[in-house]
């Protein structure tokens, strides 16, 4: 393996970087790459994904002279450069505290900064995991000190969670007494969140008249956001007035709007109007919606028709959900031999992970394997891997990446076949 395609591995959270390094012989080649990719954000959707932590620590303890590569990204800290990611540096420091003889817990502690952007102090719920009483007071009157500067500050998610962890709540309330005896809004956040329970989210459904109305108010807030809601609460009456109006409407916008209505919810109304809308740029992407659920062979000689010609032809994958012959699979990886960005592979992916939980794919792995070396999101990979498995993918090289792989769940899913 080349330093591009070690760096291509690392991008993709591929085991591949791992076992690489295993074969290296505590190497100090690789130890720039994995400082620069300890200090940012590399993940396709960070919030969705979490940070590679954990995997670039399986890198890192196979390089030589770790304790000093270990250092230099700890110490990154005491840079207040925005470009670097602290909450990884964080969580890759409590993982060097616990599994290894290098202790970074002072440094961190030191730079244990409140981040405007974020609203809370980055690092601040990851020290509570470790953190002595001492250190515990040290964190516990940065938040306190932060009440009283900033009257919009709300503390820190998890702070008081992670001691919860660790120490009974008596023991929390004796530690805290005299901030809580003399800072009324810590005293507030201690309560509320020594006795937390998540709040329900209530959606106000409104009748179908009210939703439309919005509707041809033409918001350019995604119709998709509106629609979806409010369709998988609705009665079977109303769906069979959306249905009617979406037969019977003259307005292209209004139409456009409704068939979204079909996205998670089944749509029991006429084909034969819709299917034209195929050929619609303003209704073709929402008719997709609606006609997914319809079996029918004039769908589906659409579907193949619009999948072999047009550039966006992986938006029309949904129309073989109930249209899938044998084969089609061939078909789909005839189309994906072709350059995307990371962003089209990841529709690309999301809507292929919808048929293959719908029908196996036994008989054309390498779309499978094409797939995994395309998509940077590990979500949709782990999703997919459980389909590989249950059709009998046997890529040996592929199969021992993924025991390595940057989701740790996917790594679970692969060892729980020994």
């Amino acid at each position: 393996m080349d330093r591009n395609s070690f760096e291509r591995a690392l991008l993709f959270g591929f085991g591949s970087a791992v076992i690489h390094l295993s074969n290296c012989n505590n190497s100090t080649e690789y130890n720039d790459i994995l400082f620069e990719y300890s200090i940012k954000d590399s993940a396709y959707d960070v919030q969705c994904e979490g940070t590679k932590a954990q995997y670039l620590w399986d890198l890192i303890k196979q390089v030589g002279n770790m304790e000093e590569l270990q250092s230099r990204i700890i110490n990154s800290l005491k840079d207040d450069n925005p470009g670097i990611y602290q909450q990884q540096v964080f969580e890759l420091g409590i993982l060097f505290y616990k599994e290894s003889n290098y202790n970074p817990i002072s440094i961190m502690l030191e730079n244990c900064r409140y981040d405007k952007e974020y609203g809370c102090f980055i690092g601040c719920d990851e020290l509570a995991e470790v953190a002595d009483k001492n250190q515990i007071l040290f964190l516990a009157n940065l938040i306190a000190a932060r009440f009283q500067e900033d009257e919009y500050y709300d503390g820190e998610s998890f702070f008081i969670e992670n001691l919860q962890k660790r120490f009974d709540d008596d023991y929390l309330k004796g530690l805290f007494r005299d901030l809580l005896e003399h800072n009324k809004k810590f005293e507030k956040y201690f309560i509320k969140e020594l006795n937390y329970t998540p709040q329900k989210y209530t959606y106000l459904r409104p009748t179908y008249e009210e939703i439309k109305a919005k509707l041809l108010e033409y918001n350019p807030v995604p119709s998709y956001h509106k629609m979806c809601p409010w369709a998988r609460k609705a009665e079977e009456f109303e769906l069979q007035l959306v249905e009617h109006d979406i037969n019977h409407s003259s307005d292209t916008q209004l139409v456009r709007e409704l068939l979204y209505a079909f996205s998670l919810v089944p749509y029991k109304g006429n084909v034969e109007k819709v299917l034209g809308f195929l050929d619609n740029p303003t209704l073709s992407e929402s008719a997709v919606c609606a006609l997914k659920w319809k079996s029918d062979k004039r769908i589906r000689k659409k579907a193949i028709n619009i999948i072999s010609s047009a550039l966006n032809w992986y938006d029309y994958i949904p129309l073989l959900l109930n249209n899938y012959q044998t084969g089609d699979y061939k078909l789909i990886f005839l189309m994906c031999n072709n350059d995307y960005d990371e962003d089209l592979w990841h529709v690309i992916q999301t809507r292929m992970n919808e048929m293959f939980d719908k029908y196996e794919n036994t008989y054309c792995h390498e779309l499978y394997a094409l797939l995994y070396k395309h998509n940077r999101c590990t979500i949709c990979r782990k999703k997919m891997v459980g389909y590989m498995l249950r059709d009998r993918f046997d890529d040996s090289v592929i199969l021992n990446e993924l025991k390595r792989d940057v989701n740790i769940e996917t790594r679970e899913i692969i060892k729980s076949l020994n």
